[in-house]
């Protein structure tokens, strides 16, 4: 070759290594550009709970990310659980589902670029916790009971995170009541006897409204005393001293008169004195309490029997005498004469407190004779200043204040759910402490629970008597 040839040749292959060395540079800088690194953890990760419990996380974006992957964590733990991937490098919000409510749940967030085929993941941003709010429980509302120009308060119990309270008369608003109790302004016969009061206690996770609580306001110069489901309570009973109870015994010398149903005051009372003992022992036939289990109000001549007895025992201060079904069948005359025939004997004998009774249920509920008849001796009781042991009254709540009245409520504690009976003394006794928040007793065709609230009742009716000049 000579050296013109030579040079030809030197200077192609200097061409040559030139293009080979651009190809090479060009593929490693595509080579380069395809090992992108991964994105920068993400920062300021927060976490918040929503309405219904859900989490919403946040954070800040990182640059060049193409998306974020929400990951749960295991509180404490290095064990994670992909959650969600979120597109959109400037998507930094993610929201759950629906979270248990009373647990803590922890989050951690990478985010992600794709490249070369791949999807590149930062490392793990710290974690974040959050315990999602315990869910709003509500207790029952009690019925209040207050003389004309008395305020009534209402109070509420809930269980649940941060609960917040509103309060409603006959189901409008009451501004500023938000507390967990309300107090009524002075109230009137006339304007708010029958008023309802219920509470709505709301929190981020749900909201849950009590019963409807009635208000009873006894009218202007109101002097008699009702023994009902507001008072056959073992809270009412507890608040009770033993003095004033002793002093009761000491002052009272009751008669009593009835069959089976009203037996039930009776062993309910012996039960009481089984389990507590102390002050609720007593006495019986002669003394504080003469039982006279043979009779009641469907012997056309208790008043007579009532006259004769109480001739030859003066000491006999408190004279009491039970129905058993008969109110279910009187009608509203032979109701009138049984008014008429106590009002007689109080004439007679105005140093005796004589106790008016209504009849026990019979499942007719409020549209049913019994009730109107019941309603007819009330109405007269507190007309007239009369003293009333409300036998139907209490046997149609159970100790929560939940009413059965108009849902099949009889004696035995029986109410109607789609037809079929279901016994609400049974269930509330299974589902609370024998010995420590009911007691057993004997109860005539009914539950011991029902034989307890008598005797809460029945005591609380001695002691006022007693206190309010009785005997």
């Amino acid at each position: 070759m000579n050296v013109r040839g030579r040079r030809r040749w030197l200077g192609s292959s200097s061409l040559l290594i030139v293009a080979v060395a651009a190809v090479v540079l060009m593929a490693a800088v595509t080579a380069s550009a395809g090992a992108a690194s991964a994105p920068a953890v993400p920062t300021g990760v927060k976490v918040a709970v929503a309405k219904g419990g859900k989490a919403v996380v946040t954070w800040k974006a990182s640059a060049g990310a193409h998306g974020y992957v929400v990951f749960l964590a295991k509180p404490g733990s290095s064990v994670v659980k992909k959650l969600a991937t979120v597109n959109g490098g400037q998507t930094v919000r993610f929201i759950s589902g629906t979270l248990a409510p009373g647990k803590t749940y922890a989050f951690r967030v990478k985010a992600y670029k794709r490249g070369g085929g791949k999807m590149l993941l930062s490392a793990f941003s710290g974690a974040v916790s959050l315990k999602v709010p315990a869910r709003i429980v509500v207790g029952k509302v009690a019925d209040r009971v207050v003389l004309h120009g008395q305020t009534a308060t209402f109070s509420v119990s809930a269980k649940g995170t941060s609960p917040a309270y509103q309060w409603y008369k006959n189901g409008a608003r009451v501004d500023g009541a938000t507390g967990s109790s309300y107090t009524t302004p002075a109230t009137s016969h006339s304007e708010n006897d029958g008023d309802r009061y219920f509470c709505k206690v709301s929190n981020i996770i749900n909201s849950a409204t009590t019963n409807s609580a009635r208000l009873t306001v006894r009218p202007p110069g109101y002097s008699g005393i009702v023994a009902d489901h507001t008072v056959a309570r073992l809270a009412n009973l507890n608040s009770i001293s033993a003095a004033r109870i002793n002093r009761a015994k000491a002052k009272l010398k009751i008669a009593y008169w009835h069959t089976s149903h009203g037996s039930q005051i009776v062993t309910g009372m012996d039960g009481l004195a089984a389990w507590k003992g102390g002050c609720y022992q007593y006495s019986s036939t002669p003394g504080f309490l003469t039982d006279t289990w043979s009779t009641d109000l469907g012997d056309d001549n208790w008043s007579s029997l009532t006259d004769s007895y109480l001739k030859y025992h003066p000491s006999i201060n408190v004279v009491i005498w039970s129905w058993c079904g008969q109110v279910s069948w009187k009608d509203q005359s032979a109701i009138a004469g049984y008014l008429s025939k106590m009002s007689a004997l109080e004439a007679k004998y105005p140093k005796v407190t004589f106790v008016y009774m209504t009849g026990h249920l019979d499942g007719t509920g409020s549209k049913g004779n019994l009730h109107l008849r019941n309603q007819q001796i009330r109405a007269y009781c507190e007309q007239h200043n009369k003293v009333l042991f409300d036998f139907a009254d209490i046997e149609s709540y159970d100790p929560d204040g939940t009413c059965y009245l108009d849902r099949g409520g009889d004696d035995e504690c029986n109410y109607l759910v789609s037809g079929a009976k279901v016994n609400w003394a049974q269930k509330w006794q299974a589902a609370h402490t024998k010995g420590v928040e009911w007691y057993q007793c004997d109860c005539a065709h009914s539950q011991p629970l029902n034989g307890n609230m008598k005797a809460y009742a029945a005591w609380y009716l001695w002691v006022q008597i007693a206190e309010r000049g009785g005997g």
